[in-house]
């Protein structure tokens, strides 16, 4: 089976990964190369080459060095042809033994938003790590949650396996003002959608949870707790993201 999926920018590394809703990869431990194969003829068109048999929905992610790049609900009718999203503005698409239906996205970046609405005059970006500071500042009060596209996500591949019963917790300190502020994310806000291959840890504190959350500049990690009791950093120390208030207040 084939897969096709046009990027904004030519050469790029990408890697495909289909999963269940679950967490459980479909594609082997790996995700699947996806790279720009005719950029002569085809530029920014990228082809996968998926060799399992699947059938059903899947979760179909596009991730680049930085993480994941873009991610789509995917029903395979069956094992043989290929599917494209060529028309995002149809909610289904046919192609061949392929049905693509209700193409929506948890998380959006500048270049997922650029193919869905054909332009890249769109700037939309997702709170992840980028070098060792948080790609966009934390606005005190507001709402980071998937359904808003704005959850904070994390993902690593040099990681193991995260089994069921793990618990992620994102714990952030300062030493500004003289005084130590801090805050932290676990429980019903954080959450691990992979536990394989390229493990994704993603946070969601509500406003009523980071309206408490003092203004300034935090030092951050991440650390999986494991079920028998052990704890591995997964991101940080030494990475840093900043808080800012709402000018609303």
């Amino acid at each position: 089976m084939k897969v096709i999926f046009y990027h904004d920018r030519p050469g790029e590394e990408l890697t495909l990964r289909l999963s269940h809703s679950s967490g459980t990869i479909s594609n082997g431990d790996q995700p699947a190369p996806l790279v720009e194969a005719d950029p002569g003829s085809h530029p920014l068109r990228y082809t996968a080459t998926i060799t399992e048999p699947l059938t059903g929905w899947f979760t179909a992610q596009v991730i680049d060095s930085q993480g994941i790049l873009y991610t789509g609900r995917v029903k395979v009718a069956n094992d043989s042809g290929a599917y494209l999203i060529d028309d995002p503005a149809d909610t289904v698409a046919n192609l061949g033994d392929i049905v693509i239906e209700d193409v929506t996205v948890s998380q959006l970046s500048s270049s997922a938003v650029a193919q869905l609405a054909r332009t890249r005059q769109i700037n939309i970006t997702i709170p992840t790590l980028v070098g060792r500071n948080l790609s966009d500042p934390l606005i005190r009060g507001d709402s980071y949650t998937t359904a808003l596209e704005a959850a904070i996500e994390f993902s690593r591949s040099d990681f193991p396996d995260i089994p069921d019963g793990s618990t992620a917790t994102l714990t952030a300190r300062t030493l500004e003002s003289g005084s130590v502020e801090s805050f932290s994310i676990s429980g019903d806000q954080s959450s691990i959608p992979v536990r394989t291959g390229t493990k994704v840890v993603r946070f969601e504190p509500l406003s009523s949870q980071t309206r408490l959350w003092e203004p300034g500049q935090y030092e951050f990690d991440v650390e999986i707790s494991f079920p028998g009791g052990e704890r591995r950093t997964f991101i940080g120390p030494g990475v840093f993201l900043r808080v800012l208030d709402d000018v609303t207040k």
